[in-house]
C-alpha cells in the first residue's frame, strides 16, 4: 500500500520513522518524494527490525532529486540466519547530499 508522508512520526527536527507490518517476510520497500528536497539536501533511508533500538538500524541508501524513487531489497539487509521480519521501522533523515556520498 502507499503511505502518505503524514503517516510517519517526527523523531527531531530531521528525522521520521514509520512502523511496516505484514503478513508475510518484507522483502522490499519503494520510497519516493513527491516535492522536490532543497538542492543541498537528501533523504538518509533506513530500516530496523525488533526490539526497534538503535543499534539496530541500517542504511538502505538515499533519495535525493536525481533520484527520487528508490526500491530497497531489505532482505538484504538480514543476515542468512536472520528471518526476514515481517514487521519493520522505515526510518528517513533530512541530510546534507554531500554527507550521504561519502
Amino acid at each position: 500500500p502507499v503511505i502518505p508522508a503524514t503517516a510517519f512520526a517526527q523523531l527531531s527536527p530531521n528525522r521520521w520513522s514509520i512502523t511496516l507490518s505484514s503478513e508475510r517476510p518484507i522483502g522490499e520497500v519503494v520510497a519516493f518524494v513527491t516535492e522536490p528536497l532543497d538542492e543541498t539536501m537528501a533523504l538518509g533511508c533506513h530500516v530496523a527490525s525488533a526490539p526497534f533500538d538503535e543499534h539496530s538500524w541500517h542504511y538502505l541508501g538515499a533519495i535525493t532529486n536525481a533520484c527520487p524513487t528508490t526500491v530497497f531489497k531489505t532482505r538484504l539487509v538480514w543476515s542468512a540466519r536472520d528471518a526476514v521480519p515481517t514487521c519493520i521501522q522505515f526510518g528517513v533523515e533530512l541530510q546534507p547530499a554531500a554527507q550521504l556520498a561519502q
